[in-house]
């Protein structure tokens, strides 16, 4: 189902996208070229042969890749669910966030009036995509750079949380107690993330002389109780909740939950590898090589809306200027669906990544797009 998205969803509408310089030039039936004169036949245009291209383009081709998209993601194998991290801006921040990107947007658009005086003719209303992708681009990494550190420095006590169970059940069936097996084992795993975790629960429960339960989840000193992974406060109810039940058992137990998390956390891996090459492929091909391809394709439109003004009769479907924007906006659905499913495949239902990755991979597109444009124009004089 990857290679038939990436095929059908990302090639098929490349491909089409390239050929739309030709077939938005209608050129009379009997015109014919001689040295001498040229003979005419009046056509008329269909009025509806631009809004066809724009809904093709822009709405249909994007809508189909999404929901293929959704329908794959929708079969992937539910491994772990990713860390629950809340926003820490408050919001002043967010508007503040809003009022830049939108100041960016009004900036970038400005290029695009002659009135101005920063009008290119090369560009043409380029520029206010650059200034969407660049709003886009910083709105996203704006409201969520300090989510995704979180995030990250959660995932890498998920990683580490098989390995550290094992060797907490390992001393708890040795016969060891609870507290003193959680000091044992963040000394043994002395530098990681999660023996930070383990080394603050033992450090509660020496000090205020709870219970291991009242140190992880008590409403007033409970180090997991504001935790946002679901991974971690589960797994360490279930082991409080053997050990409270029966000690000898338990330490069997948990040494089965840690195999049964090193179970998942292979099946997620196999899923990367086994896609890796297709998604990269796709992710190279959103960011790097469909804007250069559509660039050209749109320098490719100008020329020939150039040569064929010159044919009494012929007509235009699209100006150069709407031409630019279709495919521009094109380029930027395109990218958002491709990033949506990578992460999708990769992390999951990851929101925090998913905004991340498009605030990294939109700007890249959209440069790439009018250098691309740009340089085409010149190259083809």
């Amino acid at each position: 189902p990857t290679t038939v998205l990436f095929a059908l969803g990302i090639l098929l509408p490349m491909i089409i996208g390239a050929m739309l310089p030709l077939m938005a030039m209608q050129v009379p039936t009997g015109t014919s070229f001689r040295s001498t004169n040229i003979e005419t036949t009046t056509s008329s245009s269909d009025p509806g042969s631009a809004l066809s291209i724009i809904l093709l383009m822009d709405v249909l081709f994007p809508v189909i890749a999404f929901v293929y998209a959704y329908h794959i993601l929708g079969r992937r194998p539910g491994t772990s669910s990713p860390p629950d991290v809340r926003t820490e801006l408050s919001i002043r921040d967010r508007r503040k966030i809003a009022m830049i990107a939108i100041v960016c947007i009004i900036v970038f658009s400005l290029a695009a009036i002659p009135f101005f005086g920063f009008y290119s003719a090369l560009l043409g209303p380029v520029p206010i995509l650059l200034g969407v992708g660049f709003a886009l681009g910083y709105y996203c990494r704006a409201t969520s750079s300090a989510q995704k550190k979180r995030r990250d420095e959660i995932k890498k006590m998920e990683d580490e949380l098989p390995d550290a169970l094992f060797k907490l059940g390992s001393r708890i069936a040795e016969g060891e107690p609870l507290e003193t097996a959680l000091v044992k084992v963040s000394e043994s795993m002395k530098g990681s993330a999660i023996s930070e975790l383990l080394e603050r629960i033992s450090y509660t429960i020496k000090v205020t002389r709870s219970t291991p339960r009242e140190a992880m989840f008590g409403p007033d000193l409970g180090v997991l109780k504001n935790l946002p992974s679901r991974t971690i406060t589960a797994t360490m109810k279930t082991v409080i909740a053997c050990v409270e039940k029966d000690a000898r058992t338990a330490g069997g137990i948990i040494i089965n939950i840690s195999n049964y998390q090193r179970d998942m956390k292979k099946v997620e891996h196999d899923i990367k590898t086994s896609l890796r090459e297709t998604v990269e492929m796709m992710k190279s091909t959103g960011i790097l090589f469909a804007p250069l391809v559509m660039g050209i394709t749109a320098s490719l439109y100008v020329l020939l809306s150039r040569e064929f003004a010159m044919l009494p009769g012929s007509t235009q479907m699209l100006s150069n200027e709407a031409f630019f924007l279709v495919i521009g906006i094109y380029l930027i659905l395109m990218v958002m669906i491709i990033v949506y499913f990578s992460v999708g495949i990769e992390h999951g239902e990851d929101r925090i990544e998913l905004k991340h990755s498009i605030g990294n991979a939109v700007p890249v597109a959209v440069i790439v797009y009018a250098a691309s444009l740009v340089a085409g124009q010149i190259m083809i004089g």
